[in-house]
């Protein structure tokens, strides 16, 4: 079953390569406090029924490109996300994450199950940890 997700802000940042699942309010304030001031995180979040996603895609050094998730999904035991680039960058030869922050149902992440990653089509092995 494939479930939608909602992207509540996105732009670069320095953090590291992959998704961190953070399933409550007081999870999200401790990440959010080491965030630079331009990530937008005052979003609205419905914690009985959703999540943050924070996906930090591979390094790039194009500004303007932005993270999308073209697939949430749980056939079975495991979560897959499916992420990639849209838009177009400017080289600015400054190396970059290009970042977002999504909020998503609960229900597949419900017992912080395996996650399967591919980026823009490939299997991508980055890491996955949740703050519960």
């Amino acid at each position: 079953m494939e479930h939608p997700t909602k992207i509540e802000w996105a732009g670069p940042t320095n953090l590291p390569d992959g998704v961190t699942v953070l399933l409550s309010a007081q999870a999200w304030e401790g990440f959010r406090a080491g965030l630079p001031s331009t990530a937008r995180t005052g979003f609205a979040v419905d914690w009985s029924k959703e999540v943050v996603l924070v996906i930090a895609g591979r390094e790039d050094s194009e500004l303007g490109k932005r993270v999308r998730v073209s697939r949430l999904a749980r056939p079975a035991d495991q979560v897959e996300l499916d992420l990639v680039f849209e838009g177009p960058g400017a080289d600015v030869s400054m190396p970059n994450h290009p970042t977002a922050f999504a909020t998503a149902p609960a229900a597949p992440f419900a017992g912080q199950p395996a996650v399967r990653l591919t980026w823009q089509g490939q299997p991508w092995d980055a890491p996955v940890k949740y703050l519960p």
